[in-house]
């Protein structure tokens, strides 16, 4: 499907959906990827995903069942991503206003007696504008001072609310606060923020990594998402890192994840910690990304059939898109990924009980 230039990434999608005439319903069927996030594709709301990582990995899958150069669609999101987020929509479609087709006909007389008065109103306004202008470019940052408090459950709602500078964020991370100051713009849509009374510098699209819990590992993250004129979007998020159990990990280490917890399953006991073989074994279209032992993650995109080999010796972090579209095989033992349509990241990792070892999965938020 040949690109052009101004077109979104929805637009891209839903034209190539209906050159194949496909419904969304249909799709839906044949990559079990809920309807709510197929059809957020194509309206262009990325905001219902909780991350980039899903977004890609929806669209990696989306491309190929409309047999797509998944490379294509995802530098089309990518383009997308890097054109400000206020443009107008006029901008980024490439829509131009339609001319008339036809323009009353009148005499070079009485077109030099309106062009002279339409020249003196547009002087008059350019010299009012111009009276104006030194106010208005000053660019003058709102200041508000408003104070939001977040529990470590509730991160997901930082990204949806707007910020200014003089804000205060706190989040509660069980005995601990960790506070957020926000205090100045800087050049280059840069912000400085001030975590736990330390300043740091930050510019738009960045990552800070925090220690939230003063144990001196940088276990949560800070993303300036955006500025847009005064307005200031953050995202909060755990890092993958302080997720992974370390080796030997027993309940009161995993305790300060209880928090981000769901459930946890003991999948099997042994005298002594080994190696674990594992298999993830596609029974539909799906996405899977996973880290072993604090390897740099892969991420797949998976059809019936498929078969993935993970080992690791201490903890094994694994996202599924799709999650009932995955089983787990760990020797003759299945373990169900989830349920279709879900998406759920997990962890797996040895639990020491008093010299008594269990291979444990635990569901996170």
């Amino acid at each position: 499907m040949p690109l052009n230039e101004k077109v979104s990434l929805g637009e891209y999608l839903q034209e190539a959906r209906k050159q194949k005439g496909i419904s969304v319903d249909e799709i839906v069927r044949e990559t079990n990827i809920s309807k709510k996030y197929l059809e957020s594709l194509e309206m262009n709301d990325l905001s219902v995903f909780p991350g980039e990582t899903y977004i890609l990995g929806f669209l990696a899958t989306y491309a190929d069942t409309l047999e797509l150069d998944r490379n294509t669609v995802i530098s089309i999101y990518k383009r997308q991503m890097r054109i400000e987020q206020d443009a107008p929509i006029e901008q980024l479609v490439g829509i131009t206003p339609k001319k008339k087709s036809s323009a009353p006909q009148i005499d070079f007389k009485s077109l030099g007696i309106i062009g002279g008065i339409l020249g003196g109103l547009l002087l008059l306004i350019l010299i009012i504008s111009n009276i104006k202008i030194p106010e208005s470019s000053a660019g003058t940052v709102i200041h508000s001072d408003k104070k939001y408090h977040y529990q470590l459950t509730e991160l997901e709602k930082i990204t949806k609310q707007e910020y200014y500078i003089g804000d205060t964020i706190t989040i509660s991370n069980g005995n601990s606060l960790i506070t957020l100051e926000l205090k100045e713009m800087g050049a280059s849509k840069s912000l400085q923020i001030a975590v736990n009374k330390m300043n740091y510098n930050i510019k738009e699209r960045d990552v800070l990594n925090i220690d939230s819990d003063g144990n001196n590992i940088k276990d949560m993250g800070v993303e300036l998402t955006r500025i847009t004129d005064s307005k200031i979007f953050l995202g909060v998020f755990i890092l993958k890192e302080d997720m992974m159990v370390k080796t030997n990990q027993s309940a009161g280490t995993i305790q300060k994840y209880q928090a981000a917890i769901l459930a946890e399953n003991e999948l099997l006991s042994s005298k002594i910690k080994t190696r674990i073989d594992m298999k993830l074994v596609a029974e539909a279209t799906g996405f899977v990304e996973f880290s072993a032992d604090g390897s740099e993650p892969k991420q797949f995109s998976v059809k019936k059939g498929m078969e993935i080999p993970i080992s690791f010796e201490n903890e094994m972090t694994l996202l599924l898109g799709n999650a009932g579209a995955v089983k787990i095989m760990i020797g003759d033992k299945a373990e169900a990924g989830g349920s279709m349509g879900e998406v759920n990241k997990s962890i797996f990792y040895w639990k020491n009980n008093q010299g008594q070892f269990s291979l444990n999965r635990a569901f996170l938020k």
